[in-house]
Formats: structure tokens, C-alpha cells, sequence
């Protein structure tokens, strides 16, 4: 099943802004209650596939640039001869990595 304008822009603003009353209005939804509103939206079943499709293609993205990002530090590490300056690529790779 296909998302209309509406639902599409909601998938849109929810992505960016998690506030269910928020992403309603600001997709265009005209209603008294954007929470039920929203409360609907994300129990139909295209939202639902659009909405976990959208945040995979987003966790492969970060996972690519992460991936990226740690290719570059391992480059300054190899070419540092400065221990501080290895310890400190060390340290930003520990934290890309969540180690800490």
C-alpha cells in the first residue's frame, strides 16, 4: 500500500521530530487532537513499513559514515609519530565506537 502526501510528510516530520502532535500538524493534518491523529498514523500498516524501512536506510547511513570516520582516524594514527596525538585517535575511536 502507498503513503498519500500527508502520510508521507508525517513518515517526514516524525523522523525528524518525534513528537507525535508536532509531526501531525506540521505534516498538514487538520484535527482537534493530533495525538489520536497520530496515534492512528502509526498503527497503519504503510506508515509502519515506511517508518522502520526509512530508520534502517538512516542506521546504514550513520554505520557507513561511521565506518568512514574510522578509517580516517586509523590513517592519522598510522601517520602520527606523536604518542599524544595516537593516544587521542585512540580515544576519539573509543567514543565513535561507544566504548565509553
Amino acid at each position: 500500500m502507498k503513503l498519500n502526501q500527508r502520510q508521507s510528510a508525517f513518515v517526514d516530520e516524525y523522523l525528524i521530530q518525534p513528537t507525535l502532535a508536532e509531526a501531525v500538524v506540521k505534516a498538514g493534518y487538520k484535527t482537534v487532537n493530533p495525538h489520536a491523529t497520530g496515534g492512528k498514523l502509526l498503527s497503519h500498516p504503510a506508515v509502519i513499513a515506511e517508518l522502520r524501512v526509512r530508520q534502517q536506510t538512516e542506521r546504514d547511513r550513520q554505520r557507513s559514515c561511521r565506518g568512514q570516520l574510522a578509517e580516517m582516524l586509523l590513517e592519522l594514527y598510522r601517520s602520527s609519530d606523536s604518542v599524544p596525538e595516537r593516544v587521542g585517535v585512540v580515544d576519539r575511536l573509543a567514543r565513535l565506537y561507544g566504548y565509553y
